[in-house]
């Protein structure tokens, strides 16, 4: 499962067994109850690893969004 992490929302995307295909699923909207929905999505989809985008600009450096993402 993959995971892109906005202000807003967290895109949620999902692959084949052989990780080679990633699927959107949709959008988990940031706040109270996003870490449940989460939880709720790895374990119905047997997920056995989880990736998170890590957002950096053009020079590679990480902004405020990297901070929030690694947070």
């Amino acid at each position: 499962m993959a995971l892109d992490v906005g202000g807003k929302r967290i895109g949620v995307a999902i692959s084949d067994e052989s990780g080679t295909i990633a699927t959107p699923l949709g959008a988990v909207v940031r706040g109270r109850g996003d870490h449940a929905e989460l939880r709720r999505l790895v374990a119905e989809w047997s997920v056995e690893r989880l990736v998170i985008g890590l957002p950096t600009g053009l020079s590679g450096r990480e902004g405020p969004q990297a901070a929030d993402v690694r947070a």
